[in-house]
């Protein structure tokens, strides 16, 4: 099993429709997912509640593909998006993969056709939604609710991570990248969508107005160190750029 304790690191027993762990306590399953935070959990801040309420209109044009057509000024779709990941997932070889901020699974559906694939994501709505739509499309994925700074997951646990459109939403990137570096296999791959300050991001103002609203703009020195604290090198010719929006592969040393 690759669930482990969030809180200690211990191995998770399966019973009765949990997932418990001798010290800390039970984790339930939610209809689909098991959670990992709980009602009381100091993630349901205002940005979860903000993904909490437009899970419902996530994937439609209101929300994540008009976006992302402003952050790549228009240079690429969402399923554009959607299978550059995918490709590079595919070109790594992987078995088992991690989709971080998984959301209502929109590229972690893509990616199970292919490989195993576990989801993780803080907001209990968009998972109730990626539920629904996974039994729609017939996918199998394996989600829980969790906090991408400390995920319920064992060491060396998968071959890939995925975190698309979501590193710089997490209000501590640093760690998050620890956190999938931790439980990636060494020479496993992670591969990234995230705002860089190019394009619509690029003057300045923009980029401070965008911190208002709680979200990150990274430089390549920034996006570097980071990945390389965390155990990871970048993959310099995997690097596309569109605009706003990197796509990036790092391998885990």
């Amino acid at each position: 099993m690759s669930y482990a304790c969030p809180s200690c690191g211990a191995p998770l027993e399966e019973r009765r429709g949990a997932l418990v762990c001798g010290s800390c306590g039970e984790y339930p399953d939610r209809g689909g997912f098991y959670d990992f935070l709980g009602d009381d959990a100091p993630q349901n801040d205002a940005l979860v509640s903000l993904f909490d309420s437009v899970a419902r209109i996530y994937e439609t044009p209101v929300w994540y593909p008009t976006g992302m057509r402003i952050a790549t000024a228009g240079r690429a779709s969402v399923d554009e998006l959607v299978e550059g990941v995918a490709r590079r997932v595919d070109e790594s070889g992987a078995d088992k993969l991690l989709d971080v901020a998984t959301g209502t699974g929109l590229f972690a559906r893509r990616l199970a056709r292919d490989t195993t694939v576990y989801g993780v994501d803080a907001s209990a709505e968009m998972l109730r939604r990626a539920v629904r739509k996974m039994r729609r499309s017939g996918v199998v994925l394996e989600l829980a609710r969790g906090d991408a700074g400390a995920l319920p997951y064992a060491d060396d646990s998968f071959d890939a991570v995925t975190c698309a459109g979501a590193l710089h939403l997490l209000p501590q990137p640093a760690d998050a990248l620890d956190e999938m570096g931790r439980v990636v296999r060494t020479d496993g791959r992670l591969v990234i969508t995230t705002l860089v300050d190019e394009g619509v991001f690029a003057p300045r103002p923009v980029r401070a107005a965008s911190r208002l609203y709680g979200m990150r703009v990274f430089d390549d020195l920034e996006l570097d160190t980071m990945l390389n604290t965390a155990g990871f090198e970048r993959v310099e010719a995997e690097t596309r750029r569109n605009s706003s929006l990197v796509t990036l592969v790092a391998r885990r040393r």
